[in-house]
């Protein structure tokens, strides 16, 4: 019984530190991009089993390749899912928000960083 508790305490352990390696590549990322200004125009919030990313699309030209990519489809492979009927309109802009699976984070990550 001890032997399946120190078992499930390595493993536990293991999956905090891949973790915590993810996200520190992720902020390596978002830090090495911020010439770009994609700080201003995105936001991210990883949960335990799901992820929510947000972007501010001010004038579809600034985004580019992003912008048409995000448009043409309200899924991305078994990424990632876009909730169109969430979208907001505001003066400055249209706020889009796209939803994901924890697991799937990496893959967000390497498209975002386009």
């Amino acid at each position: 019984m001890l032997a399946r508790f120190a078992l499930a305490t390595v493993v536990v352990v293991g999956l905090v530190v891949l973790r915590k390696r993810k996200l520190k590549r992720l902020q390596a990322r978002i830090i090495y991009h911020r010439d770009k200004d994609l700080g201003r125009r995105f936001g991210m919030d990883v949960g335990g089993t799901l992820g929510k990313l947000v972007y501010l699309e001010r004038d579809p030209s600034d985004l580019g390749d992003v912008h048409t990519y995000m448009m043409a489809s309200t899924t991305y492979g078994k990424s990632a899912n876009r909730e169109d009927g969430m979208a907001l309109q505001l003066s400055t802009g249209r706020i889009h928000f796209l939803r994901f699976e924890t697991s799937k984070l990496e893959k967000v990550v390497e498209f975002q960083a386009l």
